[in-house]
């Protein structure tokens, strides 16, 4: 795949923080801030599914690739300001020098459903609610499995050799969804979310976590430049918040264990 056909960014975020000032850290120690290091491979634009898509398009005189970039690029700018605080970022974008290994992931990376983990808070992410009509209203998502990339586990080991990272974080898709009424027959019913399908790699390229995370859009723009700045932000944050689970329940252990 030749690079000038994508719009993907490439980042490594450098995470310390304890717990009493960051609820979003990736480790902590309640006595020292220790260092942790994830390389973020976003989504390519490819892999973005809108039920907004259509009319984004039509409103702004944009083509369906135009729109996708927009999308994508707001995603990467998203996950960037919405990092936990203390944090130190350094974002590649598609025209910077690469690491070898993430050239050859976007050659040979591939997409398959895989069904969601029931690990904790996942089955929350299924839910959502929004305020219509004055009212809070519950919508519940039908989907079980989530887009995972398929990868060799030495490439992703290599990749976080080369970028000196704990943790490799991938975004498979980013959809937007409406889970309402159809919008034509009644735009008011119309309940919008964002999912983010991820799988999230140890140092050594086995894979740690994957699954969903889910946020409600309570306002929307159709110009998707200004979509992706506002909208994205409180997805970005779950992301975050459900890598800082998985690891923090590992330097915890788990609450209860049947082995």
């Amino acid at each position: 795949m030749l690079r000038h056909l994508l719009f993907i960014l490439f980042g490594v975020i450098c995470f310390r923080a304890s717990a009493q000032d960051n609820t979003r850290a990736f480790y902590y120690n309640i006595h020292d801030g220790v260092q942790a290091k994830v390389t973020i491979v976003p989504f390519e634009p490819r892999m973005l599914i809108s039920d907004l898509h259509r009319d984004m398009c039509i409103k702004n005189g944009m083509t369906t690739q135009e729109v996708k970039y927009a999308l994508a690029g707001g995603f990467c700018h998203a996950l960037r300001i919405s990092a936990p605080d203390r944090t130190e970022s350094d974002i590649f974008g598609w025209e910077d020098e690469w690491p070898e290994a993430l050239e050859e992931y976007y050659k040979k990376v591939g997409y398959k459903y895989q069904p969601i983990p029931a690990m904790t808070d996942q089955a929350a992410e299924i839910h959502g609610s929004r305020v219509i009509g004055g009212e809070i209203q519950q919508f519940e998502d039908t989907i079980t499995r989530y887009m995972s990339a398929v990868i060799d586990r030495g490439l992703m080991q290599q990749l976080a050799a080369q970028t000196n990272s704990d943790y490799t974080l991938v975004i498979s898709e980013v959809d937007i969804v409406n889970l309402g009424t159809p919008i034509k027959i009644n735009p008011a019913g119309a309940a919008f979310f964002v999912r983010i399908h991820y799988d999230m790699y140890n140092a050594d390229g086995t894979h740690r976590t994957g699954g969903v995370v889910k946020r409600p859009l309570n306002d929307y723009d159709y110009d998707p430049i200004i979509f992706s700045r506002d909208e994205f932000i409180e997805a970005a944050k779950g992301l975050y918040d459900a890598l800082s689970l998985s690891v923090v329940e590992e330097e915890e252990g788990p609450k209860s264990s049947g082995k």
